[in-house]
């Protein structure tokens, strides 16, 4: 993975630096291997499985205590079927919404060629994924206000 984030803020304790925090970063990895996603874990299972992503890029935002996801883009490692080309790019995720500083989440997945939106909301330690039904998503962008 590589990546740039550039910050600012004020303050005499962390916690005034929290609050004044801000600023931008971009992220892009290929070849990935990410562990222990509980909300992946089977039913009854200590066990979480690894998750293997081709590659991954996004641009992202730090204010007001959270970090908006304005453009998260995931491809994960498809299996071969037999003579079967791998496609990839096919099978991407687009990503944006928020991650507070509390670890709460407000995320909008969509799955472009299943045509599926998704809503990610709850913690990163205790997740909530809803599908939206066709016609309810809403538009794929997330901004912060600037002060």
């Amino acid at each position: 993975m590589s990546g740039e984030i550039r910050l600012a803020g004020s303050g005499r304790t962390p916690k005034e630096i929290l609050e004044h925090l801000g600023g931008s970063g971009v992220v892009n990895g290929h070849n990935l291997a990410l562990s222990g996603l509980a909300q992946t874990a089977q039913s009854g299972s200590d066990v979480y499985p690894t998750h293997r992503i081709s590659s991954l890029s996004a641009t992202f935002q730090v204010a007001k205590k959270e970090v908006v996801l304005t453009d998260l883009k995931i491809v994960p490692v498809q299996p071969q079927g037999r003579g079967e080309k791998n496609t990839d790019e096919a099978h991407s995720w687009a990503v944006t919404g928020t991650v507070g500083f509390d670890q709460k989440l407000d995320l909008q997945a969509r799955e472009p060629s299943r045509g599926r939106f998704y809503h990610w909301t709850g913690s990163l330690a205790e997740p909530r994924v809803t599908e939206i039904p066709p016609g309810q998503e809403h538009p794929m962008n997330a901004s912060v206000a600037r002060k």
